[in-house]
C-alpha cells in the first residue's frame, strides 16, 4: 500500500494524487512575473521602480530619478564645469547609469535580480543600486543642490525674437 501524499497549505495537509503532483510541478515552471511599479522619495529624490520579466524570463529591476538639473554657463560656469564632470566620473565608474538628458542629470539602472523576486530581494537590489550611487550625488547636491521639490515654481520661459 503507497502513502498518501499530501501538500501543506495554512497547517493542514491536503492530500495530492500523483496527476496532481505532475500537474503542480509543471505549472510552477510557467509562472510569470506581473509587472511591479511603485515610486519613493529618498534624499529629496523621487524615484520609479520597476520590475518585470524580460525576454528570456529573467527578473529586471529598472530604477529611474531625475537627480537635478545642469546649470546654465550664465547662471555659474564652475557649476556647470562641477556637474558635468561628476557626472561624467559617474557616468564612467558605474558603467553608464548616470547620464545627461535634456539638462538633466539622470539616474537609469537596469539589472537582472534573483528570481524568485521577493520583497526581501527587491529591496536589497535597490538599496545596492542607491548605495552605490549616492557618493556621486552627495557630490553633485554640493554643487546643484538638490532637486527641487513639485511646489517650485518653473523657470521663466525665454522670450520670443
Amino acid at each position: 500500500m503507497t502513502t498518501a501524499k499530501t501538500i501543506n497549505v495554512g497547517g493542514f495537509n491536503l492530500p495530492l494524487s500523483d496527476g496532481a503532483i505532475k500537474d503542480l510541478s509543471e505549472s510552477l515552471h510557467d509562472i510569470t512575473l506581473e509587472p511591479i511599479v511603485f515610486t519613493f522619495e529618498y534624499r529629496q529624490i523621487k524615484f520609479r521602480c520597476t520590475c518585470d520579466d524580460d525576454e528570456q524570463g529573467k527578473a529586471k529591476l529598472g530604477l529611474f530619478a531625475k537627480l537635478g538639473r545642469i546649470p546654465f554657463t550664465a547662471e555659474t560656469p564652475y557649476g556647470r564645469m562641477a556637474a558635468l564632470t561628476i557626472a561624467k566620473a559617474a557616468n564612467r565608474d558605474l558603467k553608464g547609469i548616470i547620464g545627461v538628458n535634456d539638462g538633466a542629470i539622470i539616474l537609469n539602472d537596469i539589472k537582472t535580480i534573483p528570481t524568485p523576486v521577493t520583497a526581501t530581494g527587491l529591496i536589497s537590489a535597490i538599496v545596492v543600486a542607491i548605495g552605490s550611487v549616492m557618493p556621486y550625488v552627495s557630490l553633485l547636491f554640493e554643487i546643484i543642490g538638490p532637486p527641487l521639490p513639485k511646489t517650485a515654481l518653473p523657470p521663466l520661459p525665454h522670450p520670443k525674437v
